[in-house]
């Protein structure tokens, strides 16, 4: 568990219901019923083998040193961070800076964030090669300060801060629930219902008579998240009902303190690092958020286990007539049985988490191109009424399948809005790039953020072009464009886990809401995304919605 049994939620969260936190008699007894109902079933501990290593280079004589890569001046304690304490630059709008320091010091740049130091990586054919020779790379948890917080209270890690055989089995418990198009394919009629429902709920009762509607941000994690709990969890939070508006539930409440703890990271991210040993407001602050966040998705997870262990053991004799069987992503995990109780509850958590924070900034950034694209946005609506059922049944993938232009346009959004500037790695073994060496344990960011509105690669970059994704493209991309740049989701055995089930989450979306809407923005201003460990558009979008006739 997250928290001491008898700790308490220190984050005050207004009219949430106390029914979203457990018991301490339920929280010691739930994990420990759960694992002796899952005991019962065969448990497979084969791990995948040994990670790819990367052979360690010979050093050559004119290989060098580490200490010889450029990078901005350092000074004691900040490090490079001077000019963000000067305020000569801003925190939030940290990855546009990416550019300067490739411009400045070449491709291969060392950054000091206080005491935290970080190799950046911008040529993409090399960040390609690091992809290629780290077959089964080690990452560093994207969230470090969370992960912090979990070792000092002595909680399990999440799938995306684990490395090794631990990882290799987690993944494997996961990716054939998530990453095979076959298997994914059957929750898209409830990512279709998740978005006629939302799409439903703005028509009636959000849009104003001006056409702008209040919190549009808050109406999108609402529907992210219902999307995500249905499918992972079998059942949803009630978030999209026109009666609860105005009231905080689970999926509201989450999304505004996950936004909260990344936005408070990102801070102590570009910081000297005193929180570490020093409580600081802002540190006691993002311990509270984050003990009441993973404490009550964990505990909810826990609950939902528990029953579908039950569930599990009651199937084995006869299949339950009273109800429909849950076809849950959680309850399909657990009876392959790959992994301990514990883990399950860690797996369905990390997927909940992701979904939180990644999918509905990327939507909210299509929403932006859209309405400042009026001529794709017709060709699109054409499209949506295309393909989409004229009977009023569920979208599929075949009608996913037959979106081209909104696959696309998809592509474009990513492009000009991406969900993070960089990637990070860990050295796990002595290399050299650009005849630099870099010793085993080197903190990576592979930044291709810089190259994605690059003039020389995207003629007219600012403009949403769908030629340029056609097979093969029929402009919008000169030669200079290397494949790696388009991975919005990375790419390998650490490619996102969920990025299909994002994917059909924005296609569904959007394609309920042309039929319903043409969008307009007032004044056409693109946002600026601002860097909260990942990257969000700056709110709020001046957005207009219009009913179509």
């Amino acid at each position: 568990m997250l928290r001491k049994a008898t700790s308490t939620h220190i984050f005050p969260v207004h009219g949430v219901s106390q029914s979203l936190h457990l018991s301490v008699s339920a929280r010691l007894l739930l994990p420990r019923c759960l694992s002796t109902c899952l005991s019962l079933c065969s448990q497979s501990s084969a791990g995948l083998g040994a990670d790819s290593a990367v052979k360690s280079k010979t050093l050559g004589s004119n290989v060098l040193p580490f200490t010889a890569i450029p990078g901005p001046k350092r000074f004691p304690l900040v490090g490079s961070l001077l000019s963000y304490k000067l305020g000569l630059k801003k925190e939030d709008y940290y990855h546009e800076y990416l550019q300067q320091l490739y411009e400045n010091y070449g491709p291969v740049v060392r950054e000091d964030l206080g005491p935290l130091t970080v190799i950046h990586i911008f040529d993409p054919k090399d960040i390609n090669d690091f992809y290629k020779t780290n077959l089964v790379p080690y990452i560093l948890p994207l969230l470090e300060t969370a992960k912090e917080f979990k070792v000092k209270k002595g909680a399990g890690q999440g799938i995306g801060d684990k490395n090794g055989p631990e990882w290799q089995m987690m993944r494997k418990a996961i990716n054939k629930l998530t990453l095979k198009p076959q298997f994914v394919y059957r929750y898209i009629p409830i990512h279709d219902e998740v978005a006629l429902e939302a799409v439903s709920l703005l028509r009636e009762h959000l849009v104003q008579e001006d056409g702008s509607v209040s919190h549009l941000e808050d109406l999108i994690d609402k529907f992210v998240g219902e999307s995500i709990h249905r499918i992972v969890l079998g059942e949803g939070q009630g978030s999209l009902d026109p009666q609860r508006q105005g009231k905080d539930n689970f999926v509201a409440v989450m999304s505004r303190t996950n936004r909260r703890i990344f936005e408070l990271s990102a801070k102590l991210r570009l910081s000297t690092g005193m929180y570490k040993k020093f409580s600081t407001p802002k540190s006691k602050e993002l311990w509270s958020l984050i003990d009441f966040f993973y404490g009550s998705l964990h505990d909810m997870c826990t609950v939902a286990a528990f029953a579908k262990g039950a569930a599990v053991l009651a199937s084995e004799g006869q299949q339950q007539q009273d109800k429909p069987e849950d076809d849950s992503m959680m309850l399909h995990m657990m009876r392959d049985n790959i992994v301990s109780a514990e883990d399950y509850v860690t797996i369905i958590s990390s997927i909940l988490t992701d979904a939180y924070v990644t999918t509905a900034p990327s939507l909210l950034g299509a929403l932006h191109l859209l309405a400042v694209s009026p001529e794709v946005q017709e060709e699109l609506r054409e499209e949506a009424w295309r393909v989409c059922p004229s009977s009023g049944g569920p979208l599929t993938h075949l009608h996913l399948a037959d979106a081209h232009k909104l696959s696309a346009f998809l592509k474009e959004a990513l492009r000009l809005y991406p969900i993070g500037d960089s990637v990070q790695r860990l050295v796990k073994e002595d290399m050299v790039i650009k005849n630099y060496h870099l010793p085993a344990g080197t903190r990576l960011d592979l930044n291709l953020y810089p190259w994605l509105r690059d003039p020389t690669i995207f003629p007219d970059p600012l403009r949403v072009m769908l030629e340029r994704w056609s097979r093969p493209p029929r402009g919008g991309v000169t030669d200079a464009f290397h494949p790696i740049i388009n991975t919005p989701f990375s790419t390998g055995v650490r490619t996102c886990v969920g990025r299909r089930l994002a994917t059909h989450d924005m296609t569904c979306f959007l394609l309920r809401l042309l039929q319903k809407f043409r969008l307009s923005q007032s004044p056409p201003t693109p946002p600026r995304q601002v860097y909260r460990i990942l990257l969000r558009p700056q709110q709020p979008l001046h957005l207009k919605f219009y009913p179509c006739a």
